[in-house]
């Protein structure tokens, strides 16, 4: 098989490894939901542009541009930044990567996995950053669901502050539009762990509800995300079974926009994104109706690879960054290692078999891992390609042995 052919095989392989072709997750549907069928304001061009943006033909330039596609919420830098000191080590030029029944070179590895980036940090030093496909250290790259651990940690810090109780105290009090409805028992933690209990199902195939829900609130502008909560049933009690639920990701970011009187965006800027001393802006793709827009919580974060790198490295120093204690340390062992009946999924970040660690995980092919023992972190930003991932993970940790730099 030809180079050229081979890649167009294992981007279609890739497309149906994420549950049918990237770009059938994207587009209109015919749900039956009011706001969803409202008509858009978006122009045509624009809204059918917005609907293709994960077809695979389009997604290694559209994942790099989404403030071109969506309207957007900047998050400034301050006025110092964590410069990251390069690293003696390095990965061996010839490091031959196995993933599933193929062997090859880092570059072919990155071309199957369908890679735009890659970044590497050990102990805080950048190993390896590789753009390809016309990327640079300044592209900013869409994390997708990566953005629901950013929440967490914007959670940690706004309860230390006083702002947010107990993680037991019960969603309604904060959203009292909710009672009556399937959140009427669900707590706070249940939502960072995804066991709310509902009847949501993560599912964008094209004609199903949740099609309708994020092609309304996202592409087309005519409803919120969270509009849908109270359209869902109660299926099992609260606490007992993990459901992955990017809409409790958006009722536990409008919980912090309204107990705090800001937008998750200025949040972001004031606790996260100044104090750490991120290097370029980040901004947040919108949701909602036109001309009521906020950020979308649960999938639309975007920055440079290096500052997804000191984010994952930022957790992994216990919440601090040169002395400075940025997240609450407390908050970083609770929400990174809580036991769990399932051990895969914590307060919003996932869990990483055979490491220990963790991960921000998004659509796509958009990871940030971090291996504690031997304090690695890597950053992969894909345009929709196949599994494989952690398994580089696991493989650059091993090329890079317990070396400290």
């Amino acid at each position: 098989m030809t180079r050229v052919s081979r890649r167009a095989a294992l981007g279609m392989a890739g497309a149906m490894a994420v549950g049918g072709p990237l770009w059938a997750a994207d587009t209109a549907s015919a749900a039956p939901l009011q706001a969803a069928d409202s008509p858009s304001p978006v122009p045509a061009a624009l809204l059918e542009a917005r609907r293709q943006k994960s077809n695979p033909s389009f997604s290694l330039l559209t994942y790099r541009h989404m403030d071109e596609l969506f309207a957007t919420a900047p998050v400034q830098t301050g006025h110092w930044t964590h410069t990251l000191q390069r690293s003696p080590l390095r990965l061996p030029p010839d490091l031959q990567v196995r993933i599933g029944d193929r062997t090859a070179g880092l570059e072919d590895t990155l071309e199957d996995l369908r890679v735009n980036a890659m970044l590497v940090m050990r102990d805080g030093k950048l190993v390896s950053e590789i753009h390809r496909n016309g990327g640079s250290e300044q592209t900013r790259y869409i994390g997708f669901s990566m953005s629901k651990s950013w929440i967490s940690i914007l959670f940690g810090i706004i309860q230390s502050q006083g702002h947010i109780g107990s993680s037991d105290t019960p969603v309604v009090h904060y959203l009292p539009e909710l009672r009556g409805t399937a959140y009427d028992n669900v707590t706070l933690k249940n939502l960072l762990t995804m066991r709310a209990g509902t009847s949501w199902i993560e599912d964008y195939a094209p004609g199903s509800a949740l099609d309708a829900v994020r092609d309304g609130s996202t592409n087309a502008e005519t409803m919120f995300y969270e509009d849908y909560a109270k359209e869902l049933k109660a299926v099992a009690p609260p606490g007992t079974k993990f459901n992955y639920s990017t809409l409790d990701t958006e009722l536990v970011g409008k919980i912090l926009a309204r107990v705090t009187g800001k937008s998750i965006a200025e949040l972001m800027t004031e606790l996260i994104w100044q104090p750490a001393g991120m290097e370029s802006p980040g901004y947040w793709v919108m949701q909602g109706p036109h001309g009521r827009q906020h950020e979308w919580y649960g999938a639309g974060y975007a920055a440079t690879m290096r500052d997804f790198g000191r984010l994952g490295q930022l957790m992994l120093d216990g919440g601090s960054v040169r002395g400075r204690q940025v997240v609450p340390r407390a908050w970083v062992e609770e929400s990174t290692t809580t036991p769990l009946p399932d051990k895969t999924y914590f307060y919003f970040w996932w869990g990483l078999p055979g490491i220990d660690g963790f991960a921000a995980n998004g659509f796509g092919g958009q990871h940030v891992y971090v291996d504690r023992k031997t304090r690695t972190v890597m950053v992969i930003a894909c345009y929709g390609g196949p599994p494989g991932t952690q398994d580089l993970f696991k493989q650059v940790i091993a090329a890079l042995g317990h070396a400290r730099p």
